[in-house]
């Protein structure tokens, strides 16, 4: 799942014997299907419809590691046990700013999860624990330390923006600016049948064609802002 939305509509509410009628009453007084078929094409109706969260963050195991509400909070979660039970879960905090770590996992794969883990494995022990089954063994003057950078935007706020040129059904380009390279750039086809390619030196345009299409283009530079766009043609 990208992106939630939540459908607002008025609910029945009637009375029997002073009393609300529990039995029927909570259901929508009316309905407007997101996507609606127009002459064989299926277009977004947002009418009725508002946004409630995204994901921003996933794991390759398919797990939700952070996501944004529609007023911009973030929550996040990390997970251990070979990637299948969350170890911590933190609201108003970014994927970013959490970490725990409990030497349960150190051993899962050649590709393990370095998020917030110490650089060294060897002195992960298993014939000495706590609450678990492994610990990390600490010699006396031989001190263990892990340093995490945390990368945050400017005070001022993001300063990354999307313009758009040239908008048209041969050739759009939408180039990116501000904030600091190198940046990701993604994008989600609203509706229509846009062909969509990248160029530039560090792939930092997007090239649209095609007719009647709405794409929402999102941007994410090298400090972790974000910013996102719709262009519409």
């Amino acid at each position: 799942m990208k992106t939630s939305f939540l459908h607002l509509s008025p609910r029945t509410q009637s009375y029997y014997n002073n009393n609300t009628n529990i039995r029927k009453d909570g259901t929508f007084m009316s309905f407007t299907p997101y996507y609606r078929l127009n002459t064989g094409k299926w277009n977004v109706d947002e009418k009725n419809w508002t946004y409630t969260s995204s994901v921003t963050e996933i794991s390759p195991y398919g797990q939700e590691l952070e996501n944004q509400d529609a007023l911009g909070r973030y929550s996040a979660a990390t997970f251990g046990y070979k990637q299948t039970f969350a170890t911590g879960v933190a609201a108003n905090a970014r994927y970013r700013d959490i970490g725990f770590d409990n030497f349960e996992d150190y051993g899962f794969s050649q590709c393990a999860d370095r998020h917030f883990k110490f650089p060294v494995d060897d002195q992960i022990i298993d014939y000495d624990a706590h609450s678990g089954k492994r610990s990390i063994k600490i010699e006396s003057g031989s001190p263990l330390k892990m340093q995490k950078p945390l990368e945050i935007c400017s005070p001022t706020g993001c300063d990354v923006s999307i313009s758009p040129t040239n908008v048209s059904s041969t050739l759009t380009n939408i180039a990116v600016s501000g904030g600091q390279s190198p940046y990701q750039i993604d994008y989600n086809v609203i509706h229509g049948n846009p062909t969509i390619s990248f160029s530039g030196t560090d792939f930092n345009t997007l090239k649209a064609t095609g007719t009647a299409w709405e794409v929402e283009v999102i941007v994410l530079d090298a400090l972790g802002c974000k910013s996102t766009k719709k262009v519409v043609h």
